[in-house]
């Protein structure tokens, strides 16, 4: 049994004391090419599980991960280890952290300094990374099982069982550090193991931010960043028809701008030749090949079979006589789709929304309101709502258009451009019904 003494900041390994932690590492199928080691003690009670991750850029699939964050280290990367089956350390406690418990991860580095393999504590029916105790007065023994690891370098890759990718940030000196490591175990798991990003010994201050992107996850959702690992996927990236879908919203279709040739002077709208094109993102080809007008050009026209909601309103509750409009909402109204039947059902999906509101979609029965619609065979219901929500007023004309709206129709075989307006209502209300209800057309 080798017990090195090693240079510890805060936890150390300790040849002397009889105290603290044996670690011994089993690692029949481990790593042969490790020359050196370093313990990383990461805290037991900051180890959430964030869901609906991404697997790789050009997939949409998901899974399940598991963060780690370091509370400190014993021993540094240059300590020297002979061989890894059966290599034992002793981790003695230190008075100046006040904890006892933490989870272990021995990290091996080849004479590269590439990561060649790790080694954890299990315990329990999951068999997930557990605690061990480093105490004053005893001395507990625990059996780190080793795998070996294979490091990619290939940002865009999918890491296999065995693989792991370093995540190296920048700080605002654009000096380089090492944020985190993305290690998927043998069994198919995925562990996030995130590192201090102030030069320091403690991460569990950090938000889980891996990619420094400023767009944490939680627990709870990977909604700001579908992809922790990569800094140019999260809610507010750029998305183009590339098929890696940076900005997370899962939509399969992209409206690109184009030049539609169209003169479209009308009284709602200035002068513009702007129009749209459809690609899907799924596999960056064109579903439509030709430029189409935008809501605001084709519907203040009247051409391009735009649809038209009309919301619902009545005069101001603050001040009737001001001239002001109040929208009662959230309003639903359903639109006839002649083109979607039970014998061949399309799916809507919203693309974009001009004009503050809130637009969503759903299959009339099913009530289920969103982004994306599914399995339309007739019709298809529309709810709109303004985000500061149902006090919103505005001083506008009656029939104008307050919302234009670019929707996709995807059938089996094509994905058509199908713009929408929502518009205020010629007639005005005395007063807002308890269930607004717009007219489409």
């Amino acid at each position: 049994m080798r017990l090195p003494g090693l240079s510890v900041l805060a936890a150390s390994l300790a040849a002397c004391a009889d105290t603290g932690a044996h670690l011994t590492l089993i690692a029949p199928d481990g790593p042969t090419n490790a020359e050196t080691f370093q313990v990383v003690l990461a805290t037991p009670d900051q180890v959430p599980d964030v869901h609906n991750q991404r697997v790789a850029p050009y997939d949409r699939s998901t899974i399940n991960v598991h963060y780690f964050l370091q509370r400190t280290i014993a021993g540094a990367d240059t300590d020297t280890i002979d061989s890894v089956d059966g290599f034992t350390v002793r981790i003695a406690p230190d008075a100046s952290i006040s904890e006892n418990q933490f989870i272990p991860f021995v990290v091996m580095y080849d004479k590269d300094k590439h990561i060649t393999g790790i080694g954890t504590y299990r315990a329990g029916e999951e068999n997930l990374p557990a605690p061990i105790l480093v105490m004053r007065d005893e001395i507990d023994k625990y059996k780190l099982h080793v795998e070996k690891t294979n490091e990619v370098a290939d940002g865009d890759a999918e890491l296999a069982p065995g693989d792991l990718r370093v995540v190296t940030c920048y700080h605002e000196d654009q000096t380089p550090f090492t944020s985190g490591v993305v290690w998927r175990t043998l069994d198919g798991d995925e562990y996030r193991l995130l590192f201090p990003n102030d030069g320091g010994l403690d991460a569990t201050g950090r938000e889980l931010d891996m990619d420094c992107d400023d767009h944490a996850v939680t627990a709870e959702s990977s909604g700001p960043d579908c992809d922790d690992t990569r800094s140019d996927f999260h809610r507010d990236a750029p998305d183009v028809c590339d098929g890696k879908d940076t900005n997370c919203d899962y939509s399969q279709v992209i409206a690109t701008t184009c030049d539609a040739g169209i003169d479209c002077q009308t009284p709602f709208a200035p002068m513009t030749a702007d129009g749209v094109v459809l690609c899907n993102d799924e596999g960056d080809t064109r579903q439509q090949t030709s430029c189409s007008a935008t809501a605001t050009c084709a519907c203040n026209n009247s051409t391009n079979g735009c649809h038209f909601c009309q919301m619902p309103i009545e005069k101001s509750l603050v001040a009737p006589t001001s001239g002001a409009l109040h929208p009662c909402q959230p309003a639903v109204g359903t639109l006839q789709l002649p083109y979607c039947t039970p014998t061949s059902p399309c799916d809507i999906e919203v693309l974009t929304i001009r004009g503050g509101w809130k637009v969503k979609v759903s299959a009339p029965a099913a009530n289920a309101f969103g982004s994306r619609a599914y399995d339309i065979t007739g019709a298809l219901a529309i709810k709109a709502e303004r985000p500061e929500g149902p006090a919103y007023e505005l001083t506008q004309q009656t029939n104008s258009p307050v919302a234009d709206v670019d929707l996709a129709l995807i059938t089996a075989n094509a994905t058509i451009y199908m713009p929408l307006q929502i518009r205020l209502d010629e007639m005005i209300q005395n007063a807002c019904p308890m269930a607004p209800t717009m007219k489409c057309y």
